[in-house]
This record gives structure tokens, sequence and C-alpha cells, in this order.
């Protein structure tokens, strides 16, 4: 019996699954799929979620300034207002007679010269009248009205940005019994205690308070007590601002960062309980705490798993100590000089680094399982024979580890290993998993190239060298020598008698070469490349011209991964 193919198409979904799909996107991008088909703008017209954006009522060829914006508005944005509003009170109208549910409310505004009250107050009050869970107001620094909005009982989610909160915000304020998230962002409160707004939110379970400032210049600080369901914290804060941190016992995450840039104004942190039993993760980032802070971590966090410190510029020789903790990342906190940790159950170590004037000492005690560490070090200045053997001592400390090394740095003298010998020892280097060298500036001198691998082969024996190649004359030279070098015990027939044979060269049992795509990664701490995909590995008779005309025919614009894999010889 012949199979019947039934085809369907995108008419054919079910009107909830439209929803689902139609709740991914913002209120343009929704309108946009109104004209795949009907079924689509019905379910367009019936979605649970309602989004409202001044910005696309107002006409987006005027171009005002920040001094303009307080002008009265002209003709045309009157209209364009009235316009707005009517498409709000319409909206409510037709939900209302179809009766149909609405889950979510996004107000969002970008004009701060019109009255909004009337708008908000209707959004406020379909909000508490028509059950909605969901609400999010963007009121570009408008007054949030007195009335209703604590009457909204059945918020699940609320979130205010660029909103100011006074006295006759909070005149009617009643509990939430159901909020599980609430999130500040750019508020400010006149008037109003932000206690007084938490102390309404006692089922929240994620807090974010993100720039929000006290109309009072001599309180700046927030301070959150009695959330016995609270999860998770996050908060950005500006100098001198204060995190005031009280009984939490349900608190999981927190992360406090500061506004400024690189620390260099640093908000504070104060824990008003002996303990947190429940956090597991803990983010720091530009707050102003020292040496001290970590020495009772075991006892403040007994069951804390993961620890990331960042842009904290006090600290300078910390001792960390916690049978839980798995995961550490320190993150250019520049005045640091020293570390000791005793974490017997770490998995991952970061240290990121990229205006490095020292790299500090560490030191672990011993680990019940193998573990893996990540180091990222970039010199402002050129690296000489000091910098190389403070990253000997590193690389030695981490001998219990899987370690991975990425190296940016300027090298522009010759390295004395004779020199460096006599005052680190020619220790028997450790073996590292994988060295990035993509941002290294080897200048192409034969002296300062070919010691700059004596240095490396010095300090660590890396199982991988991974590096960029795009095609252009800087990267063609470098990737050059590195295969020339890399690949000498192979091209060169009297290998063993040669006299150019460098120490590490005997050592290096086999060489082989594989490419790779590349991604960049955006992140908190800048771009990195990662390699995609499986890599092709190369003819191991190709001499190096071969090589990159191989590489010519096969690279993209944006360039390719170079990973040398090798093998050394054991003791």
């Amino acid at each position: 019996m012949a199979e019947t193919v039934v085809r369907r198409s995108m008419a054919d979904l079910p009107e909830p699954i439209i929803h689902h799909i139609l709740s991914f996107l913002s209120g343009d991008q929704a309108a946009q799929t109104t004209v795949l088909c009907k079924a689509w703008l019905n379910a367009w017209l019936t979605r649970p979620t309602l989004a409202f954006s001044s910005a696309f009522f107002f006409s987006k060829k005027k171009k005002r300034t920040k001094e303009f914006c307080w002008h009265p508005p002209d003709r045309d944005e009157i209209r364009e207002y009235n316009n707005f509003a009517k498409y709000v009170e319409r909206s409510f109208d037709r939900y209302h007679k179809q009766k149909t549910g609405i889950d979510t409310i996004e107000l969002e505004i970008d004009k701060g010269v019109f009255d909004w009250e009337p708008v908000i107050r209707r959004c406020i009050q379909v909000a508490a009248e028509d059950s909605v869970k969901n609400l999010k107001l963007s009121l570009c620094n408008s007054e949030l009205p007195e009335i209703l909005l604590f009457e909204a009982k059945s918020l699940v989610d609320l979130t205010l940005s660029q909103v100011k909160l006074v006295e006759r915000s909070t005149e009617k304020i009643k509990p939430f019994d159901r909020l599980k998230r609430l999130s500040l962002n750019y508020v400010e409160f006149y008037d109003v205690p932000f206690e007084s707004i938490i102390s309404c939110c006692q089922s929240v379970e994620i807090l974010e308070i993100s720039y929000c400032k006290n109309g009072n210049d001599s309180d700046q600080y927030f301070k959150v007590a009695g959330q016995n369901a609270l999860k998770e914290l996050i908060a950005v804060l500006s100098h001198p601002q204060t995190l005031i941190l009280c009984e939490a016992p349900s608190l999981e995450s927190l992360t406090c960062k500061s506004d400024g840039k690189h620390g260099q104004y640093p908000c504070l942190l104060n824990l008003h309980s002996s303990q947190y039993e429940n956090l597991k993760s803990l983010l720091l980032s530009g707050v102003g705490v020292g040496d001290v802070f970590f020495v009772n971590l075991a006892h403040y966090f007994p069951h804390l798993e993961s620890l990331s410190v960042q842009y904290c510029q006090d600290l300078r020789n910390i001792k960390i100590s916690s049978p839980s903790l798995k995961r550490i990342q320190l993150v250019r906190n520049w005045g640091l000089r020293k570390a000791q940790f005793d974490v017997p159950s770490i998995i991952k170590f970061e240290y990121d680094d990229r205006k490095c004037r020292i790299i500090p000492e560490f030191s672990f005690a011993a680990a019940s399982s193998r573990w893996v560490s990540c180091f990222t070090i970039c010199t402002q200045e050129d690296a000489g024979n000091s910098c190389f053997l403070q990253l000997k001592k590193l690389v030695t400390s981490l001998a219990q580890s899987a370690v991975s090394l990425k190296l940016m740095f300027r090298w522009n003298e010759a390295f004395n290993l004779e020199e460096a010998m006599k005052d680190g020892g020619f220790d028997e280097p450790q073996v590292l998993q994988e060295l990035f060298s993509k941002s290294i500036d080897w200048n192409f001198r034969v002296s300062s190239a070919y010691s700059m691998l004596d240095v490396i082969f010095w300090v660590c024996r890396p199982k991988a060298i991974v590096d960029f190649w795009i095609n252009k004359p800087r990267y063609n030279e470098r990737l050059h020598f590195l295969y020339t070098k890399l690949m000498f015990r192979k091209n060169h027939k009297q290998f063993h008698n040669s006299q150019q044979m460098k120490f590490w060269q005997s050592d290096l049992r086999e060489v082989k070469v594989e490419i790779f795509h590349r991604c960049v990664i955006h992140s908190e701490l800048g771009l990195d490349f990662i390699l995609v995909g499986e890599g092709e590995q190369l003819e191991e008779t190709l001499d190096c011209k071969d090589f990159l005309s191989f590489l010519r025919t096969r690279a993209p614009s944006w360039g390719m991964m170079i990973k040398f894999k090798l093998d050394w010889e054991t003791n």
C-alpha cells in the first residue's frame, strides 16, 4: 500500500503554536509575520503579548538633541502622540471584545516631552484587571502613577526601566503575592525608600537592581532584607553605592558589579548575615573588597561552587580555602601579587590579565582529581627575562592541572637562556595542553624569533600550539618561521648532525598540522578566537612553500586557525 504524503504549510499550524513562536519576537518582528497568510494575521491580532513602543509612531526623520527634547512638541509630534494613545486604547478594546487573554504588556516610551500618564495608567489598569502575568515599563524618566500598580496581584514578572518613583507612586502599596522576578533598571527613588518596594515582594526569586539612584544623595545604599524566597540577586551599582545583604536563606547566586570602567570607581558590598548556606555562585566585579574578605569565605559561603573576581583593584595577597569550590575565575585584578588556594574540589581555574605588569605567584594545595587551568596573559611592555622567569614559576605551580595558555606580548630582545637558567634553573619543563600564540609579536629577526621559541620551550612543552593566519605578509612570514622550525626534524636530512639544532628540537618526536575554521567570540573580557568543526590534517610531506599555497586555496577571507600538534619525548 502506497504511503500518503501529507504536505502542510505554515497556515496549518495551530494558533497556540503560532502564539508561542510570536512570543520570541519583538513587536515589529511579530507584525511582519502578518504577511505570511491569514492564519498568521489572525494569530498576531490575538497574540497574548501586547508590545507598545512610541518609537514606531514618531517620525524618524527628525533628529533631536538632548537639549531640544525638552522644548514644546510641534503639531506633527502632537498628532503622532495622539495616534499612539489611540492605538493603545484600540488594542485593549479589541482584546476585550474578543475576550482574548493577555499574558504580557510591554510599554516603551522614548520621548519625554509629553504627558504620558494617561497611557501609563491605562496599561497598569489593564494589567491589574486582566490578570496579566508580565509587565514591562520603560518610561523615559516619567513618574510612575500611584494607582493600581500594586493592585496587579497576578504579576509574576515586573520590569521597571527609566522610571521615577515618587511618594505618590506607593501610596496604595500592597504586597505582590505571586511576583517571582523583579527588575529595576535606571529607577530613581524620590522620597520612596528602596526597602518599602522590596518589602512588598516577599515571593520574589530573582531580583535585579541596575543603575538605580536614590534621590537623597546621602542614602547611597540598597538594603535587601527579609527575602526568604530570593534565589538570584544581580546588582549593578555606581560609586560609592553599597549593597547591604541581610538574611537570604534561599540565595543561590549573587552578582555585584560596579558600573565604573575597570573597577576605577568601586561599589561596596556589606554582608549582614553570618552565613549564606545555599549560595553556590558569587561574582564580584569592580567591588571594593580587600584580602580580608576571602579569609572567611568558607564560613560565609559553605557550599560555594563558583567564584569570579573581576577588576577588584584592592587585592594584594589572597588566601582562599573552601572544600566546595569547583570553579575560580580571576580577571584583571591588577594589584594582585600572590594567591594561595586550598580547594580540593577544584575543576577549573581561569586567570585573565590583558594589561599584565607582573605575573602573580600562585600556589595550590593538592586537589582530589586532575583539573583544568586556563591563563591569558598580555604584557603592555616588551617581555624580558624577568617576565618569563615569572611565567616558568607559574607553569610549575600548575603541575597538577591540564594547562591552556594564551600569550599576547611584544618581543623585542633576544632571550638570554643561560642567564635565565642561572636565575630560574633548568627544571623539567611542564607539559601544557595547549598554547595560543596568536598575538605574539615575533618581529621576524632571526635572533629574536629563535629566542622566542627557546623561551617557550624552556618554560613548557605544549602538546599543541595554535596560531591565527590570514593571507597577509606579516602572517605569512610568521607562519613560515613556525612551520620551518617545528618541522625541522622531518625536513632536514641530517637532523642529528645539524649545527642549527636547538636543545628542544631533539626532544620533539612528532609534529602534525591541522587547519580549522575560526569563530570570533565577543565577551565582557574582549575578543577571542575559537576553533570550529573538525580539523583537516595536512600531509606531512608538504614543504613550507606548498603549505602556504595550500592555505591560500582553502582559507576564507577572515582567515583560519593553524594547530601544530606536538609529541614530546618523555623521560
